[in-house]
């Protein structure tokens, strides 16, 4: 982790958000992965889409709505196995 912690030194210390496109994709996937929240924009206002999940983790909201996930809250796995269809 020491060369992530250099450039999140580096990012978090600028005055400036512009600062944030010299960062390379991979390591915003390893920061974002990093991170205990439910949605992560990088350089970019727009957090959501809405084919994209929304919600939060911890005291923010557990759960999400929309999309297909947004169901899953709602459904039960169940398997039914059928003999004697022949």
């Amino acid at each position: 982790w020491p060369p992530l912690r250099r450039s999140l030194a580096f990012i978090f210390t600028r005055s400036r958000l512009a600062s944030l496109r010299y960062v390379p994709a991979t390591l915003w996937a390893v920061v974002a992965g990093e991170l205990e929240c439910g949605m992560v924009a990088v350089n970019s206002e727009l957090v959501t889409h809405v084919g994209a999940p929304f919600g939060g983790i911890k005291e923010s909201g557990i759960g999400r709505e929309g999309s297909s996930e947004g169901l899953q809250a709602y459904q039960e796995t169940k398997m039914v196995c059928l003999g004697g269809l022949e």
